[in-house]
């Protein structure tokens, strides 16, 4: 480029840079804020607020408590009554069917009984006994008699041939006595 194409350039940059500014100038005057606010206020002017009327309530009737002359719910005579031997009721009896709290558990009443797998029956020393396999892999064997499950569950006949085992176990009934419930398990299902 010439000489001349550089300083036409150059000047034609610092042109377009003044009214680049000075366009910038006058649009940020105050003067266009001012017509904004106006426009603002005249608009809300203009604008009636709509508030719709509250519902009418129906009037809510007038109660008396007559309950005044009655004795006190809440005075310390009703709330902690003074324990009088007519008052006190009778040692409930115990519940025969209670298991004994003082009995070591077997290793099998720690788990539930769909967590043991009942695999098999043998026949040993003349004795049917029941081959048990616990989540942990760990076999056993156990005969009639013998506790399984966590419900105090008690072996009360193992069946060779119909490959079954029945079980009496011990729950806590919804009247809170315990009550006593028959169970049976086919063997290898």
């Amino acid at each position: 480029m010439s000489r001349w194409g550089n300083r036409c350039s150059k000047a034609l940059r610092y042109v377009l840079i003044s009214i680049t500014l000075v366009l910038t100038a006058a649009c940020s005057s105050d003067r266009s804020m001012i017509d904004l606010k106006r426009f603002v206020l005249d608009m809300h002017k203009s604008t009636q607020p709509s508030v719709e009327s509250l519902p009418e309530l129906a009037p809510i009737p007038a109660y008396t408590y007559a309950a005044s002359s009655l004795p006190d719910p809440f005075s310390p005579e009703n709330v902690f009554p003074s324990a009088s031997s007519a008052d006190t009721e009778p040692e409930p009896e115990p519940d025969p069917l209670e298991p004994d709290p003082t009995r070591l558990r077997e290793h099998l009443e720690g788990f539930p009984l769909d967590a043991l797998q009942l695999v098999g029956i043998m026949v040993l020393e003349g004795k049917l006994q029941l081959i048990v396999v616990t989540p942990d892999g760990m076999i056993h064997k156990v005969a009639e008699g013998a506790y399984l499950g966590q419900n105090y569950g008690r072996i009360t006949e193992i069946d060779l041939e119909a490959r079954s085992v029945g079980l009496e176990e011990v729950i806590k009934g919804a009247d809170g006595r315990w009550q006593e419930r028959t169970v049976s398990f086919l063997i290898g299902n």
